[in-house]
């Protein structure tokens, strides 16, 4: 199936979503092998205090492995300025937010686009383990291998159902290819050293957060991301646990309190709670505990 076609079906939550609040406008954005359920409940988190949230699904994602790897980085980067054309049209102020290869791509965004804000949660600039390198010498004659570690993703399933069932939630599970699509390395590889070398051109307001336990992209990522863009009001805030994916983890309420903290405090006139507001202090580094 070429990435021109439409998908026959979605994987349960590969769907995108849009809820329609407020002017003020998130659009948020899954990471690699994902789909849009692994943001739903930041998003949730966000409508409930009134903005308009856009959870987009990426070409080549939410589907099956086969529709990713025909897909190239500057598909998803398309992707995502579909979005925020989308909330321009209905919004006065657009922030982006996503997570691992989705938080690369708002910070792409951050340096092509225009946003009042960027949030980018566990977003890889490298990538340290040795082998991710071979793969693409692999591609002649493997597509697709499975993911290494069957017994963490087990268990990050397990913990997904359980928060599913406790909110009273269809219980599907984690929403993610259990492969390696090995073209697809290729192009994340091209979209982090894109960002990378631009990332002196992002001058929106940043919120960076990073596990320091995540296994998959480097913690050091953040700082060497920090240090290198050119924002004036940016903010680096350490989970002190949680693995990757933080927007499911252990300490995602407190990472969506965060995200609706920096929108707010940025978004003054907007909400009913203006006078609570108080101005971002720049250059911060923080710690959620663990």
């Amino acid at each position: 199936m070429s990435v021109n076609q439409i998908p026959v079906t979605y994987m349960p939550g590969g769907g995108p979503a849009l809820h329609i609040g407020g002017p003020v406008g998130a659009v948020l954005v899954h990471g690699y092998t994902g789909a849009p359920q692994e943001m739903r409940w930041l998003g949730d988190s966000l409508a409930a205090r009134g903005l308009t949230v856009l959870r987009i699904r990426l070409t080549g994602h939410g589907t099956v492995k086969e529709d990713m790897a025909a897909a190239l980085w500057q598909h998803w980067a398309g992707d995502v300025l579909d979005a925020i054309t989308l909330l321009r049209q209905n919004c006065a102020r657009v922030y982006i937010a996503g997570l691992s290869m989705g938080g690369l791509l708002s910070l792409y965004a951050g340096i092509h686009y225009p946003v009042d804000g960027v949030v980018s949660l566990a977003a890889p600039v490298y990538l340290e383990d040795p082998r991710l390198r071979y793969l693409p010498l692999l591609r002649p004659f493997v597509r697709y291998l499975p993911k290494g570690d069957a017994q963490a993703h087990d268990s990050e399933d397990r913990r997904v159902r359980a928060i599913q069932r406790a909110r009273g939630e269809l219980e599907t599970g984690r929403a993610v290819y259990r492969y390696e699509v090995i073209p697809s390395v290729a192009e994340l590889t091209k979209l982090m050293r894109h960002v990378e070398a631009n990332l002196p051109r992002l001058a929106a307001p940043l919120l960076l957060m990073h596990a320091r336990d995540d296994q998959t992209a480097p913690p050091g990522c953040m700082p060497h991301i920090y240090s290198r863009v050119s924002s004036k009001d940016k903010t680096m805030l350490w989970i002190e646990s949680g693995g990757h994916v933080v927007t499911e983890g252990v300490h995602m309420e407190k990472v969506f309190a965060a995200v609706w903290e920096f929108i707010r405090e940025r978004s003054a006139g907007f909400f009913e709670f203006d006078e609570a507001i108080q101005s971002p202090a720049a250059g911060r580094a923080r710690a959620i505990p663990g």
